[in-house]
């Protein structure tokens, strides 16, 4: 089933001081390169979504790219580097995964999974490598199995993870565009159900045979005998936000989806100050 968030659901928002998000400060860069930018972080997870320690340490995935002044550009040099969290400090251990000729450009948002003495990096292969600066996105995966001092090997050659397109969705195809404009298909957040050991893709959608260019969706993939397939949106925001983060995970019994917009993806007049949004399911 597919949960409809309307203009008139998101303008009644609570906005006591309880659901405002606090003022971020700028975070000390600790011992991150100083020559990059950084953002769109994500813990290495196991099976049941809490963070997992890689070797003993603390490991974290991000994307970087070279600081070149105008913030818009990190996004078509972007690649996901480990990052590790030590006595306080951040410190950039390097790309994730080695180069190697890809079809697509750049690496944008996923999640990491350890599982059964292996790493799985779940990511968004942005552009394409035959014409450089476009906004094409699709999912793909890679995966390492740990060596012996704990560490990640021999990476496998990176893969799509959907084999067939879904009339639920929008192809995120388009090279040209413009932040805050193009259409979605990334971001995948592995997720997998204790309650029966399912394991689900959520992901950043654009929802199918929607005409707004507000029309953002939450998307949901599911794992079966070895294959992704796409399943309905479990979330639309059509037509009041035209893109948004998709996270799940499992508390209190329930399972809880996050969802996360940037400011320029909500439609005008509707609460201009949201920039986080979470429903139950």
């Amino acid at each position: 089933m597919t949960t409809l968030w309307t203009p008139q659901h998101l303008a009644a928002q609570e906005t006591s001081g309880a659901a405002t998000i606090p003022l971020v400060l700028v975070p000390a860069r600790s011992r991150l390169d100083g020559a990059r930018v950084y953002w769109d972080m994500w813990p290495l997870q196991g099976p049941d979504g809490s963070p997992a320690r890689l070797a003993g340490r603390e490991m974290w995935m991000a994307l970087t790219a070279p600081h070149r002044g105008d913030p818009a550009l990190r996004h078509f040099e972007a690649k996901i580097h480990w990052i590790e969290r030590l006595d306080g400090e951040w410190l950039d251990c390097g790309p994730v995964l080695p180069d190697r000729d890809v079809p697509y450009e750049r690496e944008w948002a996923g999640s990491a999974l350890l599982d059964n003495g292996a790493v799985t990096l779940f990511f968004t292969a942005a552009g394409t490598a035959q014409r450089a600066g476009g906004y094409q996105q699709s999912l793909w995966a890679s995966s390492a199995r740990l060596g012996p001092d704990g560490w990640p090997t021999d990476w496998s050659a990176p893969a799509p993870l959907i084999a067939r397109p879904s009339p639920f969705y929008q192809l995120a195809d388009a090279h040209d565009g413009a932040p805050g404009t193009i259409k979605a298909f990334r971001d995948p957040a592995y997720f997998r159900d204790p309650a029966d050991g399912a394991e689900y893709l959520a992901f950043t959608a654009s929802l199918g045979g929607s005409s707004s260019a507000f029309n953002g969706a939450f998307g949901l993939a599911v794992k079966r005998a070895g294959e992704w397939q796409l399943l309905p949106p479990i979330i639309t925001a059509a037509p009041a936000v035209a893109r948004v983060r998709a996270i799940a995970c499992m508390a209190l019994g329930r399972w809880r989806s996050t969802t996360i917009p940037h400011i320029g993806s909500i439609r005008p007049l509707i609460l201009p100050n949201m920039v986080a949004l979470v429903t139950l399911v």
